[in-house]
C-alpha cells in the first residue's frame, strides 16, 4: 500500500509539472508560411509530455463523456491553443482511503478573441439573442483578462496496474468571471451557452455541447 501511495503521489506530482505551462502545441512562423518552427528542446519536451501520459494512464482513461489518451490530449492542446498564458499550479493533495488521489490547484488563463471563438462563440452571433451592443460590450471587458480558477482533479488509481483510470476536474469558472463583469446575470449568460460541458470538456464550435451551469 505504501508503494502504490508512492507511485499515485509521484504520478500527480509529474502531472502538474509537465503541464504547469498546458500542452507545449507546435510553434509556428509569424507569417505562417514555413509551418512549424519547433526546437529540439520543444519537440523534446513535448515528447516527454506525450509519453507520460501514454506511461501514467490506462489507453482509456475517462475524462467526463470522453476516453482514451488521445481525447486527454486533445483537450491540453484546446486549452492551451483557446486561452492564452496558461499556468496550472498545484496547490494541496489528498489522499482517499479508496486509493484516489484529490490535487487542488489554480488554473490561471488569459482570455483572448480565441477564447470568444472557440470557447464563447454565442457573444460573436449577432443572433444569439444577447443583443449586439452587449454581446460587444461583454466581448470588450473579457478580452485581455487574466483569471484565476480555483480547481481540483481526482485521480483513480488502479492498484493493479499502477495507472491512473479516470480524472474527474472541478473548476470554479463563476467567481473570477464574477469579478471582471461585475454581474451575476453577465456571468450567467456567458457560461450558460459556452462550449464547455459539466466535467469542463472543451467541445467543437458545432458539437452543440451548450449547457447550463449552476449558479448557487
Amino acid at each position: 500500500m505504501i508503494m502504490t501511495k508512492q507511485c499515485i503521489w509521484s504520478v500527480v506530482v509529474e502531472y502538474f509539472r509537465l503541464f504547469r505551462y498546458g500542452f507545449l502545441v507546435p510553434l509556428r512562423s509569424s507569417d505562417d508560411t514555413d509551418g512549424c518552427l519547433e526546437t529540439p528542446s520543444h519537440a523534446s519536451d513535448m515528447q516527454e509530455q506525450l509519453a507520460f501520459l501514454h506511461a501514467a494512464m490506462t489507453q482509456d482513461v475517462v475524462l467526463g463523456a470522453l476516453h482514451g489518451v488521445d481525447a486527454l490530449i486533445e483537450q491540453w492542446h484546446r486549452y492551451s491553443s483557446y486561452f492564452g498564458e496558461l499556468h496550472f499550479e498545484l496547490k494541496r493533495m489528498e489522499t482517499e482511503p479508496s486509493g484516489a488521489m484529490i490535487a487542488s490547484a489554480t488554473l490561471s488563463v488569459t482570455i483572448t478573441e480565441t477564447t470568444l471563438r472557440c470557447v464563447f462563440p454565442h457573444l460573436l452571433d449577432p443572433g444569439s439573442g444577447g443583443g449586439e451592443n452587449e454581446d460587444s460590450q461583454l466581448c470588450a471587458r473579457l478580452v485581455g483578462q487574466r483569471i484565476d480558477c480555483r480547481c481540483s482533479v481526482r485521480f483513480l488509481w488502479d492498484d493493479e496496474i499502477g495507472r491512473v483510470t479516470r480524472l474527474e476536474t472541478n473548476m470554479d469558472l463563476l467567481t473570477p468571471l464574477l469579478r471582471v463583469l461585475g454581474s451575476l446575470e453577465d456571468v450567467a449568460y456567458v457560461l450558460t451557452r459556452a462550449l464547455i460541458t459539466p466535467e469542463y470538456v472543451i467541445g467543437e464550435r458545432d458539437s452543440h455541447l451548450s449547457i447550463a451551469f449552476p449558479l448557487d
